[in-house]
């Protein structure tokens, strides 16, 4: 005879974990649908606090210049190894762009709202980064590239500082 039928599986653990595994769903269960049933949440209105749409172009010896794609005013150079999460997060953008064949020449509006979030959109393929998910110091790094004469009104109009 082979050994499985000398030697059957116990039948009693095997119905203690059972039983474990069903008041386990059934704790989970519980949880989810009584103890705290899922609620219905509106989007929280936000407003524009400050926008601007930036170029960014490769310099001489590895920096990158960011530009006012309005004005082409150069704003800053970053310098060869400095930068990390701009170039890191720029390099990961335009990667997305080649791979969808999309503008390489477009811009990225960057936008500050009310709530805190800064958000830097591609405007060629049209991706949102929510810069604050990756750290304050992080989306500092680009909230410095936006000036108090871009401040929008809640109207939606341009406040030119006058």
């Amino acid at each position: 005879m082979s050994e499985l039928h000398e030697n059957p599986a116990p039948t009693v653990p095997l119905i203690l974990a059972a039983g474990l595994v069903v008041v386990s769903l059934l704790g989970v269960s519980w949880q989810k649908w009584v103890i705290t049933p899922s609620v219905q949440t509106t989007p929280v209105a936000r407003e524009v606090v400050q926008q601007r749409t930036l170029q960014f172009k490769d310099a001489d010896a590895g920096g990158v210049m960011v530009l006012d794609a309005e004005t082409r005013e150069v704003i800053d150079l970053v310098e060869a190894g400095e930068g990390g999460f701009l170039r890191g997060t720029l390099r990961g953008l335009v990667r997305e762009r080649r791979m969808s064949t999309a503008e390489m020449g477009s811009g990225f509006q960057l936008t500050h709202f009310s709530d805190g979030t800064v958000i830097l959109t591609d405007l060629a393929t049209g991706r949102e980064i929510d810069l604050r998910a990756f750290g304050a110091i992080n989306a500092d790094n680009f909230l410095r590239y936006l000036t108090p004469t871009r401040m929008v009104t809640r109207e939606g109009g341009q406040d030119n500082g006058s």
